[in-house]
């Protein structure tokens, strides 16, 4: 039994934090508001759609600070260096803010970063540890995105929080294919909280799978499991693409026009991208070299209640060579196709059902109540009712190309 905070007791190691662990955690002041900031959503405003709760089932969505230097290169931390050393070391130049709108905005063409300090701090338990990942909308809008500490640790990796990590947190961010403006408050990256390694191995996911089936396929207008002999196993389920769908990817297209992460419905998808439609039969799809794919897996992920789940990058001995942004974790109840962005290193065959992702599950403290799982009364998702692939929500849906 570990006690994390006054309110809030975890009766088993290697697990993720729930919903109702993370609120006590924002309540004890565990995570916060850095100084100035709103404080942190843990409940939606009834009076306010804007106003959404941070706290997903599984994880807390962090929002875009006020400061943001823009940077020329990539980098990371040198031993004993901070960041506020390292941003004077690099040349970083200070980024306005004028009506909450970071300037400049990111810029496809152009090969520079923002780096900008979140809204939360840390003060975690001795045992905690998180993992970020990229918001799905971002993903989805081809945003390279990594989370960075305000101080150097050895041998610790991007994208996580070490235990018992006290201070900031800081994204780096390079737009790939658009003009993205990014709006202070946005929520673009979500952390999950963990004791230990929540990690299921293969040999518990094929119990666990016989039990409750882990994969779908849809046919005929409806979802049946996948049976597990015609899955595979490999630190993980492995994924593969869909190609028997009418449309099989939507690929980037320059564009000039800005597009603003703070709007919804907004932009016409066809001025941002290409459709690329089902092969002829016999025919395969041939993906270009270094653009930006949202594509769709064949497998509908079916994730327990007391689960959580992540999309890795398969082995290279199972799985085509491609540079993926698996963007925004899956959440307990999450019952869905899966919406892939990926970028190939070369000119790349793809055919109906080529490996390309392993889907990973972490095992939950507890079985989260339905009206908290994904897309659940109190949860709604954009992405929550998705047949297949999925745009960013600042996509109008549904409109003739």
């Amino acid at each position: 039994m570990i006690r994390l905070s006054k309110n809030s007791i975890v009766e088993h190691e290697n697990t993720v934090l729930m919903c109702n662990q993370l609120k006590a955690l924002v309540e004890e002041g565990h995570i916060y508001a850095n100084n100035g900031m709103p404080p942190l959503l843990v409940e939606n405003d009834p009076k306010d759609d804007t106003k959404r709760t941070q706290v997903q089932p599984a994880s807390i969505d962090l929002r875009l600070g006020p400061e943001a230097w823009e940077v020329d290169c990539d980098f990371t931390l040198k031993p004993g260096e901070t960041m506020e050393q390292a941003l004077k070391h690099i040349h970083a130049k200070p980024v306005q803010t004028e009506n909450h709108i970071l300037e400049p905005s990111l810029n496809g063409k152009k090969q520079t970063y923002l780096i900008v300090k979140l809204q939360e701090g840390f003060d975690l338990p001795a045992p905690l540890w998180g993992e970020e990942s990229t918001k799905s909308f971002a993903g989805r809008l081809d945003l390279d995105i990594t989370g960075m500490l305000d101080r150097y640790f050895e041998s610790h990796p991007f994208n996580t929080l070490p235990p018992g990590y006290r201070g900031g947190v800081y994204v780096l961010m390079r737009s790939n294919s658009w003009r993205i403006q990014l709006n202070v408050g946005k929520p673009v990256i979500q952390i999950r909280m963990n004791i230990g390694d929540p990690l299921i191995p293969d040999e518990q996911l094929k119990k666990n799978y016989s039990k409750h089936p882990l994969l779908c396929q849809y046919k005929n207008n409806k979802t049946t499991p996948i049976e597990q002999g015609h899955v595979k196993f490999s630190d993980g389920l492995i994924l593969s693409t869909d190609l028997e769908r009418d449309i099989i990817a939507y690929t980037a297209k320059p564009s000039e026009d800005i597009i603003a992460i703070g709007k919804k419905k907004e932009y016409h998808p066809k001025d941002f991208h290409n459709i690329q439609r089902k092969p002829k039969q016999e025919e395969d799809y041939i993906a270009p070299q270094d653009v930006f794919h949202i594509m769709c897996t064949y497998e509908w992920q079916n994730v327990p209640r007391d689960q959580c789940a992540d999309l890795k990058r398969t082995a290279n001995e199972i799985s085509i060579d491609a540079v993926n942004n698996y963007a925004g974790f899956s959440d307990p109840g999450f019952a869905r196709p899966l919406t892939l962005e990926a970028r190939f290193r070369r000119p790349t065959r793809l055919y109906h059902r080529t490996p390309i992702a392993r889907d990973v599950h972490l095992q939950l403290h507890d079985t989260v109540p339905p009206e908290l799982a994904y897309g659940g009364q109190k949860l709604q998702s954009h992405f929550s009712q998705q047949p297949g692939i999925a745009l960013s929500y600042v996509f109008k849906d549904e409109v003739e190309w």
